[in-house]
């Protein structure tokens, strides 16, 4: 039945296509504009800088206590922090940073389905650039959605937290770190990522857009729409509360990359979704009590995001880095194998 209806439609979006083959069109071209302006900017610094210090295993060496881990959140130090990173990389990482801890079998499957009801979160630098002051032109708008959604969170991870189940200590880590090695890797594995966002964000905004065209006229069945992919739907909403109920929601498209970067992790749709409009719920109620503290309209007048421009020395620097990044990798990797043959010729 789900293959059925899965099946019709697409079906029904590619005749659609056939159509009106200029609304599929003018969709990938705003679904591309949104992934240049926002999407990338916004994610993929901070999505290369979390994999890098997972690689590392720099953050198990950062001091914390074990007992207050624990005793909030039911976790050890090692998956607190993969929770605190899943709050920093933005909506998929969560997801990613989980299944390599599966993976590497230093968390069990049912534990990392639970830890990823609320392991998906919106990155800081999307509320605060994209929505904040992109969408509402205000930086007191950007900081309260973003207290409200981690705030909603952390609330999800407390209450989750007593469905873990405790683990046996995970192996030790391998101590061979090189820098360069773990640079390109973190880099290569968050632009997959960032393609695999993409990929999601302009098919949902093709699906939008023939979804408002076909529905036009019926702004009950229209709004909907804005569930499906939040990055589409966001500049076109002027309510402060609902924007933060959509951050904490996710939207179906986020769900997809979830889903699809979580192949190790024993899946529960049911509590995934109830987290979801849980954390909606909380964010927009966290909202809403902020706004009236400081005295802010429940509805400001939204923009458009404005386009996002780069200089060029902005432009000349990173490239200046990325070849030194590639130069060392392949001094590192030229080493690596020198060393090889030579243990071969001893042998």
């Amino acid at each position: 039945m789900k293959k059925m209806t899965a099946c019709l439609l697409l079906f029904a979006l590619m005749l659609a296509l056939l159509f009106h083959p200029d609304i599929g069109k003018e969709a990938v071209c705003k679904g591309l504009l949104l992934c240049g302006r926002v999407i990338i900017p916004s994610l993929f610094p901070f999505t290369v800088c979390v994999l890098f210090l997972v690689k590392s295993g720099v953050f198990a060496c950062l001091p914390i206590s074990g007992k207050f881990s624990r005793f909030l959140f039911h976790l050890s130090p090692e998956q607190f922090f993969t929770f605190l990173l899943s709050m920093t990389g933005g909506y998929p990482v969560g997801a990613k940073l989980l299944n390599e801890s599966v993976e590497q079998n230093r968390l069990s499957g049912d534990n990392a389905g639970i830890m990823l009801c609320y392991s998906v979160n919106a990155g800081p630098a999307f509320i605060l650039l994209a929505v904040g002051n992109g969408v509402f032109h205000s930086a007191a708008i950007g900081r309260i959605l973003l207290f409200s959604h981690l705030a909603a969170s952390v609330t999800l991870a407390v209450s989750y937290g007593f469905f873990l189940k405790t683990e046996p200590p995970a192996p030790i880590r391998n101590t061979d770190f090189r820098p360069a090695d773990c640079l390109v890797a973190s880099v290569a594995n968050a632009a997959s990522t960032l393609i695999q966002i993409c990929a999601y964000v302009l098919f949902f905004s093709v699906f939008i857009a023939f979804w408002s065209y076909y529905w036009n006229g019926f702004s009950a069945v229209q709004s909907l729409s804005s569930l499906l992919e939040i990055t589409c739907s966001m500049t076109a909403i002027k309510d402060v509360p609902v924007v933060s109920f959509l951050l904490g929601f996710a939207g179906i498209s986020v769900w997809c990359q979830v889903i699809s970067l979580a192949k190790n992790i024993r899946f529960r749709f049911l509590p995934f979704l109830l987290a979801r409009f849980l954390h909606g719920a909380l964010s927009a109620l966290f909202t809403t009590v902020l706004l009236r503290v400081f005295h802010i309209p429940l509805t400001v007048l939204s923009k458009p995001a404005a386009a996002l421009t780069y200089d060029g020395i902005a432009l000349s620097l990173a490239m200046l880095m990325m070849a030194i990044v590639f130069l060392l990798s392949l001094f590192d990797t030229s080493s690596a194998i020198k060393t090889g043959f030579a243990k071969r010729r001893r042998i």
